[in-house]
């Protein structure tokens, strides 16, 4: 089996279209269009209402996209120029920039080995929460952060949890929902999500009833009515993709039980590779991605594309050595566990809708690559 060219492969990493039609999608469409209303009408309304529930929050203030979320939720707590956020650095860019962008500084702490905020590394390291304002943890892969156990960490300091959920739509820990338990959880419906939209699009939830309202107003021009209290900003999801999310997620919790299989038959599959680290799978994880760790990543890799095998990496450079974060800065962090993780951490393909037969194929060609 050979790749086609370079941007088509017999497995692809992801297919966003599998399992859908495109009849339901344009019965959406005329619906939206023949009601006039494009922008925070009864659609948007709808969707917030229903993730709100889906998340057992009290409230859902949907927005442009993930990044503006993470943003718009620093800046209506009043968190920003120059106050310390802590986070971790193996996430993507744009958690870094939506604190950027909200004036912060930034601060950042181990992961352990599912990727995910070391609790215990800053239970053991009280010192890293010194003058800190608030900690965004990340749910990374499909597996949320234990936010109760954070929770316990930063009692009586006043520092307020901003979850990046961007990868955890239908992820528990504890039976606990992002959002359900600490002040706000930021979502992004990045087509590639597992639930996505058909562009950009964002969430926070929350179950602050003021900081909601703020959210609201933040969103659009920082208006209450025709009054402008503040300087907002332009982040709105707009109603048809609104509509496109409320129809997706009535298939979400099947979408992410297939995944679950396929996550249990990739294990089932490569359990008896040593040179493979397996990551952990949970029934309360959503596997939105499917991640090894090998100390040969580019080699396997290249392997696996030349069999027509398309994978990624989430994500090989940690963010506090990203150039543009060096520069603002001025600091040379220096977390070792991190930095192995973005050197071995790669992801095999994952969609709803994958056959069997193509996740078979792809250990079996790990498999050959070993020699096993």
């Amino acid at each position: 089996m050979s790749v086609l060219n370079s941007n088509v492969y017999a497995i692809p990493f992801n297919d966003l279209t599998n399992g859908q039609t495109t009849q339901e999608y344009k019965e959406i469409f005329e619906r939206v269009f023949n009601s006039g209303r494009f922008i925070l009408g009864p659609e948007v309304e709808r969707f917030e209402n229903a993730w709100a529930n889906y998340c057992w929050t009290k409230h859902c203030v949907s927005v442009a996209n993930g990044t503006e979320a993470i943003t718009l939720a620093l800046h209506a707590i009043g968190i920003g120029q120059g106050d310390l956020v802590l986070t971790v650095g193996n996430s993507a860019p744009p958690t870094v920039t939506a604190i950027r962008r909200a004036g912060c500084l930034i601060r950042y702490t181990e992961i352990d080995d599912n990727g995910l905020m070391d609790l215990e590394y800053i239970r053991t390291n009280p010192d890293i929460l010194s003058n800190v304002k608030a900690v965004v943890p990340v749910d990374l892969y499909g597996k949320r952060i234990n936010a109760h156990s954070l929770q316990d960490i930063i009692k009586g300091t006043g520092i307020v949890i901003i979850e990046d959920a961007a990868q955890a739509h239908g992820s528990m820990s504890s039976s606990r929902a992002p959002g359900a338990d600490v002040y706000a959880a930021c979502f992004s419906f990045y087509p590639t999500k597992n639930l996505g939209c058909f562009g950009d699009g964002g969430a926070i939830v929350t179950n602050d009833s003021d900081l909601a309202f703020k959210l609201r107003s933040l969103r659009h021009y920082g208006l209450v009515s025709f009054y402008q209290n503040t300087h907002g900003f332009n982040s709105r999801l707009d109603e048809l993709q609104a509509a496109f999310l409320t129809h997706k997620l009535s298939f979400l919790d099947r979408s992410n039980h297939f995944r679950l299989q396929v996550a249990k038959l990739y294990c089932e599959l490569l359990n008896d590779l040593d040179v493979i680290t397996l990551p952990n799978i949970s029934v309360e994880d959503n596997c939105h991605l499917f991640t090894i760790k090998v100390a040969d990543r580019e080699a396997l890799r290249n392997h696996l594309t030349k069999k027509g095998i398309q994978t990624a990496v989430h994500y090989p450079i940690p963010s506090y050595l990203q150039k543009s974060e060096i520069e603002l800065s001025g600091v040379r962090f220096q977390l070792k566990k991190t930095e192995k993780h973005c050197r071995t951490i790669m992801s095999l393909p994952m969609w709803y809708g994958i056959s069997d037969d193509s996740v078979k194929l792809v250990a079996k060609e790990i498999k050959n690559f070993y020699g096993v």
